[in-house]
């Protein structure tokens, strides 16, 4: 087993399976570690701020709003409706009642589908109220 192993491992790196696998690139020194081209370098000390202020009442409304989008009784349009409430709600570049307005009126007109179950209708109602309190 183990000659096996080193023969293949022996050939491999005679010979390289592409062309330039073997000659380092351009610009870079051979010691240092190859880096992708596209690779975005990051801070790993960083501490990432989050998109909105901790409000016990906003988690509840985005637990819902994701507990939302993931049921299967509910149509694909309210399901996509709820994940766009979602996300309108943790966008962290505008004040929390304009994301709160956003978010409502998009609840609002899926309230209005015909095509809600009244579950569905009721849980986006109480979505709505609980919003309003915030602004």
């Amino acid at each position: 087993m183990s000659v096996s192993s080193s023969s293949s491992s022996s050939s491999s790196s005679s010979s390289p399976s592409s062309p330039n696998a073997g000659s380092p690139r351009p610009g870079s020194t051979p010691g240092t570690p190859k880096v992708p081209v596209n690779a975005v370098a990051t801070s790993p000390a960083a501490p990432v701020a989050p998109a909105f202020p901790a409000n016990p009442n906003l988690e509840k409304v985005l637990v819902s709003l994701g507990q939302m989008a993931e049921d299967g009784s509910l149509p694909r349009n309210i399901r996509r409706g709820a994940q766009g409430a979602r996300e309108a709600l943790t966008k962290g570049n505008s004040a929390i009642d304009v994301r709160v307005a956003g978010a409502v009126s998009l609840l609002d007109d899926l309230a209005n589908d015909s095509n809600i179950p009244v579950h569905g209708r009721t849980a986006i109602w109480a979505l709505i109220s609980q919003l309003e309190s915030l602004q």
